[in-house]
Parts: structure tokens; C-alpha cells; sequence
């Protein structure tokens, strides 16, 4: 039980306790290993202490540093200094010796890189004489590299007796379920022992360099009679980077084992019994944590794994009903007796890179997570299970929204409100600011002049899914909503919620890759660089399924009918786009050719870089044979949208060859030599292939000419090329070629929309009810205009929309000028800014290179606005971050 501190007493008892104060000896034992940088701090607290009746025992330990003549020093200008050299043997033969030297009444342990206050000695010793204690206990502070941590203090100050001592062993000693630790403190320093406790005890920790002072602690726990805890921290504990706590050893499985087994052999009276199971997997976690951190930690991992589960003891003792932990520590129960090291191994190693504070571990999962966003953002159109819609708005239907969702979560978490304090977070911030209010001035005079209320209204109340749900919803509370006031409120509630989810996701994550980078845009250019790479090898890959689904495989087309649910939606909206199956054009991963054309004008500059940087020559033939077939495919998709854009890149490209010819009119060559080629092949290719088995089995087998020469193949070529020039580049002018009748219809309707409502628009999301109204009378002769119609006619007007065909003309309908011209801020004042660098005299044009290509992709991606939406692949914002961390970076830099 614990005692109340005694009170009163005869005068003569207490001359005794001061005389015994006063003139009693203390031995401070000090092990010295390799300390020579902490030591001279260790000994001068010791060397001050008020109680002066003590000696200090310094052992070197075979230091190979310059601790042992740091000793020696001590002892020529101190005569309480005694000093031992030995071999290294071990702290725990190093305080034997120390022990076995001292000539003291009480006994104290410091450690070498550690230090005591002042008074500690005194206080310690008066307490033990006052309550006629065997051993007195103070607390410590813990001094870490970050600052002073947080005291605990164990166990509760006060005087136990044996009753008490031997309710501590048997219900918290060893481990304290509260506090997820050890009742009593195991380290020998903070402590002053009476010497006969000591006798023998300290050989429990020989051989047994694994918690060697646990094994002390609870073999003289065991003998003690009496005992006094105050909560006074006393002791400095310093924790550093290579101390011996948190070493890896070889055999550090055995040696743990061993612990266990003598710490079996040392509780005679079973009061362990029911903690050591929890403290025993306490100490596995803490070891496999250590080897998982070494260097090939995977391997001494698994070492270190397999020994432990093949222990039965311990694992005997795992199994125990009467285990105590939280969620954590069950977790690592149940994958131990399942041997689960593998996923054992991936928590730790999560937990590792999630642990810094700040970004100090964490650039690692950062670059990891910006290299997943370009990757993935090949897969444009994932299917409809597997998105957010509810929270992701226009990136719900992009894999790229998954490692964006990541990362603003754990950048919020880490940096909390140092994400708002860069260089440009007040003037984004005002952007944003005006860029919302503008939108939602918009949509507010949008739906007031609105004059399709009636045709919503009068529609099918299917054309909202979720109406029937919150009908039932309020009905169950007594609040009986017809479902045209529904449908009325959702015309509110669903733009609204759009503008602001969108403005969101969008903006939000062009600030996160400023944020990220806006210090190491460098890096970020290079994980865009190998994001993009590694995106055009995966696509390629799918393509050649493509290509051999093209030239009229059945196995092809049976892998393809599997393949594409997964990579991307079939028949959206109950339409035909995207079809299961795209004949005659290739598309790749993508919902549509088009697609394809649109992230090559993103990935295909990076190429080009890459080639233009790589040294050696190996890399640069694989990275052109990389964008040759690439180039090859993206003609194959006989999208004009691909083949203007890649045309106005390489004119780009050109251009910027002619400025800088001396550094890149060689490189700039062979890329367009490669482009010539690939093109060749695509004609030739194109011409043989039938497009579908289906067209196989309808062409006609071609006649072959054995008197053909070389003379008629080019004349065929030729032809080819004119057709394929004619039908995929040159048509894309004429308003009645294959899709242009639908595009140039809603493109002419969005202008007309603009100019009838030029300074704030019809509002965000209300321009579809406009546009059938303002579509010229040629449009109701095409197909795909009859389509958009008719479905929005039967599915009402609020599910079936018209497509967005032209970021630039469909925000001129919705927003007016006002929003066109603030929305188009970012991106212009970025090109003006990166031209500035580009021509700048002052910066290296290794740096100039790949702002150059990295200019050529965002203006291909700006390009792509003309006839489609810029948000077709996440690219345009992903450009748009990084590109801001390029041209604010320098400022941030003198920031700080």
C-alpha cells in the first residue's frame, strides 16, 4: 500500500537522519561509450550537486572516440573522479565494474549523453532517510530535438511498502493498460539505491543487451521492501539519433527472446502473469519497427518476423484471453498469429512516412502522390461505381481525383494554416474571391431571366433521381413537399452547388501543386516529365490491343469487350457514347479518339523532352521509339482535334528551334523527321487496316500486282496521304464533315447565346435549355443534333444537356465576357510570364529547356478549349499549379 509521508518524530531521530544526510556517501556510476560530445555536460551536473559527499565512477567502455581522455581529465582536476578503461563488454559489465569499485553507502546510474539537476542527489537521499526507503525514484524530462516533450509521471509519488510494491508488480509494473507502458520506470538512472540492494541483481542484465534494465529493475523490485517515488523531475533525459535504444543488431530477435525468458525465470510469484503478453507484443512492435527502418529493412524484417511467430512461447502468450491494448496494439496481435508480416511491414512503413510533422518525411509520399495525379490522368472517364460525384463535381469522373483527394487531406493536416501563408495566397485568394462572385452574380441573373421554367417543370420529375428520396425523406418527418417545389428548389440548390464544387476541385488543386512545389518547381517538372512517360508507354500498350483489334482480331475484340467497363464508362447516360467497341479509329484507354488527341497535346512535348535531355544514347533511342509509336497511333485515331493540335506543337516547336538553333535545331530535326515518319506509317497502316472484324469480313480482298514497281507504291502512298490529309486535318474547317455539323451547330448557338446576354451570360449550367432555341436550321437535319434533342425532350431538360464543344464559347453563353475575361486571367498571365523567362538572358537554357516544353504543352492543352472542354482530362490544372510554382518560385526562395 502507499504511505503517507511521515510527519514529527523525536529530536534526536532527526539529528541522526540530518548526520546521516550530511555525511553519508553517494557513488554516481557513469558508462561512457562513444560520448565525448554529451559527456562534459553529464559529469559538470553531476560535479555540482549541492550534497557533496560523493564520488564519481567513470567507465569507458572501450570508447573510440575521445571520451576515454576526457575521463582521464576529469580525474587529474577532480579527486572525486575515479576512471576504468576496459573493452567493450557492455553497458550492463561496465556498471558491474562501476558497482564493484564504489565504495558509497547509496548507488546512482547516469547515462553519458544525459545530465541531472542540481539538487537531485540531495533530495533523493534525504527522501530515502526520512522514510527509511531502500530505493527513492524521481521523475525525468524528456529533452527531444524538437523541444521538451510532455512529462510522465510513473508511478504515483508517494511511500510503498511491501503490500504495495506488490500490488504495483502484479497489476501495472510491467505494463499500465492507461498509459500504454511501464507502472514503474525501468531505466536505472533517476533513481538512488541503497547499495545492498544491489548485490547480484545486476547480473541479471548480462548477456542481455535487449532491455537489459528491465531485467535489473524487476529482479530488485522483487527483494524491495521499501520504496519512495516523488514527482519532482530530476533527471534530463536526452533523446538522440544513434543511441542505443534504438539500434538494430543482428540477433536483436534472440536477445528479445531471451529477455522474455529470463524475465519468466525472475517472476517466481507469477505477478506478470497478466501483463506480459501485452508488454511482450509492446516490445515486438518497438523491435520490428526498428529493423524496418534500417537499410534493407525489408529483409531484416522478415529475419526478424519469422524468428518471433516460430517462438511458441510467444506466441503462447499472445493467445491469452486476459490481453490488454487498444486497436493498435490488437492489430499487431492479430497479424502476428496470422504471420502477416507483409501487411505488418507496409503499416510500418505507411506509419513511417506519415509520422514527420511538416513535410520533413513527407516529400517522399508528396512526389509520390503528384506522379500518381499525371498518371492518372490517362483514365479520363472511369466508370460510374467507382466515382464521387457527390464531392468530386467535374474531377469525380477522373482517376487523378483520388491521389488529389489525398493529398489536399494530408496537406491540411500537416501544414493546417501554413497552407495560407505563400507569397500569392492573398492575391489567389482575391482572385478567387472576384472570379466567385462574378459566377454567382451570373447564375443569380440567370435564373431570373430564365424562361424555361415551365419546360422543367412540366418534364418528367425522373429527370432529377434524387427528388423521389428526399420526398420520402421529409415525408417521414410530417413535411409533405410537392415534387415541383422539389424540382423548383433543386433548379437552385444543383448550379449552385456545381459552381461552388467546381470552383473548388479545380482551382483548389492548381494552389495544392503550388503549394507543393512553389520551392522545388524543378522537381515537380521532372515527376510531371516521368508521369507523362510512363502514361504514354501504359496507353501505347493498350493500343497495340487497338491497332489488333482494328486489323479484324476476334481475340482482340473479345479482350477489349472485358478491358474497357473497367478503364472507362460504356454508354453514359443511357446514350451511345462511349461505345463498348470504337470502330475504324483508335482510342486507346480513352472514351473517345478525340480524348486521345487531347492528352498526347499534354504528354507528347514531355517526350520531346525527355529526348532532348537524356545523356545517354540508349535512352534517347527508347524514349523516340516511345514517341514514334505514340505519334503513329495518335494518326491512327483520325481525330482532327488530335492532328490539329499535334500539328500546331510541332509549329511551336519549330519556332522555338529557329530561336534557340543552336542548342536545339538537331534535336528539334529528328523529332519532326520521327512525326514524318510516324505519319507515313499510320497512312500506309490505316489504308490495310478494315476497322472492326466485322469490316473484315466485308472488304474486299485487295488484288495484288506483280508488275507494280516502286513508281505506282508512291503514287499509292501519295493518294493516301492526300485522303487522309483531306478527311482528318483539312475537313475540320467544314461545317458538314462527319462531326462538325453537331460541333460548329452548339459552337455558333454558345456565340449567339453571348452576344443576347453579353455581360454576365445566361448563368452557370442553364445555357442547354438555350441552345436548341438558338441552333441554326441546318442543325435539325443532323443526327447527333436530333439525338441531344430527342433525349432532352424524353429525359427532361435538367438530366440530358447539351455537350460542352468549346470551353472558351460555352463560358462566353454562360458568364458573358465579364467571366470569360477573369477566367482566362490564369492562363495568360502564366504564357506572358513563362515567355518572359524563355527570353531572359540571365537564366541557363538547360532551366530555359524545359519551361520551353513545358509551354508547348500548356498551349496545346489551352488549344484543345477551342472545340472541347478544357476539364476532358485534369491536365489544364495540373499545368496550370505547376506552372505558377515555376513562375513564383524565386519569390518564394527570397521569402524566406
Amino acid at each position: 500500500m502507499i504511505l503517507k509521508s511521515a510527519s514529527g518524530g523525536r529530536s534526536w531521530w532527526e539529528n541522526i537522519r540530518k548526520h546521516r544526510r550530511q555525511k553519508g556517501k553517494v557513488s554516481v556510476i557513469i558508462p561512457v561509450y562513444n560520448t565525448e560530445k554529451y559527456l562534459k555536460r553529464c559529469v559538470d551536473s553531476v560535479l555540482v550537486q549541492s550534497y557533496e559527499n560523493l564520488e564519481v565512477i567513470l567507465i569507458d567502455d572501450g570508447s573510440r572516440d575521445g571520451s576515454g581522455k576526457l575521463c582521464d581529465q576529469y580525474r587529474m582536476k577532480d579527486q572525486r573522479v575515479h576512471v576504468i578503461h576496459q573493452k567493450n563488454q557492455g553497458v550492463s559489465l561496465a556498471r558491474i565494474h562501476g558497482y564493484e569499485k564504489s565504495q558509497g553507502e547509496w548507488i546512482a546510474f547516469v547515462d553519458s549523453d544525459d545530465a541531472i539537476e542540481k539538487t537531485m542527489v540531495e533530495t533523493l537521499v534525504r527522501t530515502m532517510v526520512d522514510h527509511s526507503s531502500e530505493l527513492a525514484i524521481c521523475q525525468f524530462r524528456r529533452v527531444t530535438c524538437a523541444g521538451e516533450a510532455e512529462q510522465i509521471i510513473r508511478p504515483e509519488p508517494g511511500v510503498y511498502d511491501k503490500a504495495g510494491i506488490i500490488q504495483l508488480l502484479s497489476t501495472k509494473a510491467l505494463y499500465h493498460r492507461e498509459k500504454q507502458r511501464a507502472g514503474v520506470p525501468f531505466e536505472l538512472w533517476g533513481k538512488l539505491y541503497q547499495r545492498d540492494l544491489l548485490k547480484d541483481v545486476l547480473q541479471a542484465g548480462v548477456e542481455c543487451w535487449y532491455e537489459e534494465d528491465m531485467l535489473i529493475t524487476m529482479s530488485l523490485m522483487y527483494r524491495l521492501n521499501r520504496m519512495a517515488v516523488i514527482a519532482d523531475p530530476f533527471y534530463v533525459y536526452y533523446e538522440r539519433a544513434g543511441q542505443a535504444t534504438s539500434l538494430y543488431k543482428p540477433d536483436i530477435a534472440t536477445n528479445f527472446l531471451k529477455t522474455m525468458q529470463r524475465l519468466q525465470q525472475i517472476d517466481k510469484a507469477s505477478y506478470f502473469k497478466e501483463q506480459l503478453p501485452s508488454r511482450a507484443l509492446m516490445e515486438v512492435g518497438r523491435l520490428l519497427a526498428i529493423c524496418a527502418k534500417q537499410k534493407d529493412g525489408k529483409n531484416k524484417f522478415r529475419r526478424a518476423f519469422s524468428e518471433l511467430v516460430e517462438n511458441g512461447a510467444l506466441i503462447s502468450a499472445l493467445k491469452t484471453r486476459n490481453f490488454e491494448g487498444g486497436m493498435t496494439e490488437r492489430l499487431k496481435r492479430f497479424l502476428l498469429l496470422r504471420q502477416w508480416g507483409w501487411l505488418y511491414f507496409f503499416l510500418l512503413k505507411t506509419k513511417h512516412l506519415l509520422s514527420g510533422r511538416r513535410w520533413n518525411m513527407n516529400h517522399i509520399i508528396r512526389n509520390r502522390l503528384w506522379y500518381l495525379m499525371v498518371l492518372f490522368s490517362i483514365f479520363a472517364t472511369i466508370p460510374e461505381i467507382i466515382r464521387f460525384n457527390f464531392l468530386g463535381a467535374v474531377f469525380a469522373e477522373k482517376l487523378s481525383f483520388f491521389p488529389l483527394l489525398a493529398g489536399l487531406l494530408l496537406t491540411l493536416y500537416y501544414e493546417k494554416c501554413h497552407v495560407f501563408k505563400t507569397s500569392l495566397s492573398r492575391r489567389i485568394g482575391i482572385y478567387l474571391l472576384i472570379y466567385a462572385v462574378v459566377l454567382f452574380i451570373s447564375l443569380i441573373h440567370g435564373l431570373v431571366i430564365y424562361p424555361y421554367y415551365g419546360d422543367v417543370l412540366n418534364g418528367p420529375i425522373s429527370q432529377v433521381d434524387k427528388i423521389p428520396v428526399i420526398q420520402a425523406f421529409l415525408q417521414r418527418f410530417g413535411f409533405d413537399v410537392s415534387e415541383t417545389t422539389l424540382l423548383s428548389i433543386w433548379m437552385f440548390a444543383r448550379p449552385l452547388k456545381g459552381l461552388f464544387m467546381t470552383t473548388f476541385w479545380t482551382f483548389g488543386c492548381s494552389y495544392l501543386i503550388y503549394y507543393w512545389y512553389r520551392k522545388d518547381s524543378s522537381r515537380g517538372l521532372d515527376i510531371m516529365r516521368k508521369g507523362a512517360v510512363v502514361g504514354a508507354i501504359i496507353i501505347c500498350a493498350y493500343g497495340v490491343l487497338d491497332v489488333w483489334y482494328l486489323s479484324g482480331s476476334h481475340t482482340a475484340e473479345y479482350i477489349l469487350t472485358e478491358l474497357n467497363p473497367i478503364v472507362h464508362e460504356i454508354k453514359s447516360n443511357g446514350t451511345w457514347w462511349p461505345p463498348l467497341l470504337w470502330k475504324g479509329q483508335l482510342r486507346s484507354l480513352f472514351a473517345e479518339p478525340s480524348y486521345f488527341g487531347i492528352w498526347c497535346a499534354f504528354a507528347m512535348p514531355w517526350l520531346w523532352y525527355t529526348f532532348a535531355t537524356v545523356k545517354r544514347t540508349t535512352a534517347k533511342v527508347g524514349v523516340l521509339s516511345l514517341a514514334f509509336v505514340m505519334t503513329v497511333f495518335l494518326f491512327l485515331t483520325k481525330a482532327r482535334t488530335a492532328n490539329v493540335l499535334i500539328i500546331g506543337e510541332v509549329v511551336l516547336l519549330f519556332a522555338a528551334s529557329v530561336a534557340y538553333r543552336a542548342y536545339l535545331l538537331k534535336k528539334a530535326f529528328i523529332i519532326m523527321l520521327c512525326i514524318a515518319c510516324a505519319f507515313g506509317v499510320a497512312v500506309v497502316a490505316g489504308g490495310f487496316l478494315p476497322g472492326s472484324p466485322v469490316a473484315m469480313k466485308q472488304k474486299k480482298p485487295a488484288v495484288v500486282n506483280n508488275s507494280s514497281n516502286v513508281g505506282k507504291s508512291l503514287q499509292e502512298s501519295t493518294k493516301l496521304a492526300q485522303k487522309y490529309v483531306k478527311n482528318n486535318v483539312t475537313s475540320v474547317v467544314g461545317d458538314n464533315k462527319r462531326s462538325n455539323g453537331a460541333r460548329y451547330s452548339v459552337l455558333e448557338a454558345n456565340i449567339k447565346i453571348g452576344m443576347d446576354h453579353p455581360l454576365l451570360g445566361v448563368g452557370t449550367s442553364l445555357r442547354s435549355a438555350y441552345i436548341p432555341n438558338y441552333f441554326p436550321q441546318k442543325a435539325f437535319s443532323n443526327g447527333e443534333v436530333k439525338m441531344w434533342l430527342r433525349n432532352q425532350k424524353e429525359k427532361g431538360i435538367l438530366k440530358s444537356g447539351i455537350p460542352t464543344l468549346g470551353e472558351y464559347s460555352s463560358r462566353f453563353a454562360e458568364t458573358g465576357f465579364v467571366g470569360l475575361g477573369i477566367f482566362m486571367v490564369p492562363p495568360l498571365f502564366l504564357l506572358l510570364k513563362l515567355l518572359k523567362r524563355i527570353k531572359s538572358d540571365t537564366i541557363a537554357f538547360e532551366e530555359k529547356l524545359g519551361y520551353i516544353f513545358f509551354a508547348i504543352s500548356f498551349c496545346g492543352i489551352l488549344a484543345s478549349g477551342m472545340g472541347d472542354s478544357l476539364n476532358i482530362t485534369c491536365c489544364y490544372w495540373l499545368l496550370l499549379g505547376l506552372g505558377y510554382a515555376i513562375i513564383f518560385g524565386e519569390t518564394e526562395k527570397k521569402k524566406l
